[in-house]
């Protein structure tokens, strides 16, 4: 198993975009949800009280589960040394299968 990633970000979000610059320097494999076109993706976070961005969530190769909002690079430093690395998969208007 291998660790996944996926951030839920909107437009004009600053963390967001820190997060996601990080994520593409580091090469890390993720899927992110723009949660102002991607209505699916904005009820799962209201489901759990979530409100703010970006909104990460990982699933480590060992099965422990991570999330976080808001920009966290200690946390994503802890991520880069484990993550996968390659090409993310960008789902700005995807519907999550």
């Amino acid at each position: 198993m291998t660790t996944s990633v996926t951030i839920y970000t909107k437009p004009g979000c600053i963390q967001c975009e820190y997060t996601e610059k990080f994520l593409h320097e580091k090469r890390i494999v993720f899927e992110m949800f723009d949660v102002s076109v991607n209505k699916n993706a904005l009820a799962e976070l209201q489901e759990i009280g979530i409100t703010q961005m970006p909104y990460v969530s990982v699933m480590y190769a060992d099965g422990t589960p991570d999330h976080w909002t808001g920009y966290r690079r200690e946390k994503l430093k802890d991520l880069a040394a484990v993550a996968s690395v390659g090409h993310q998969v960008d789902l700005h208007d995807g519907l999550r299968a």
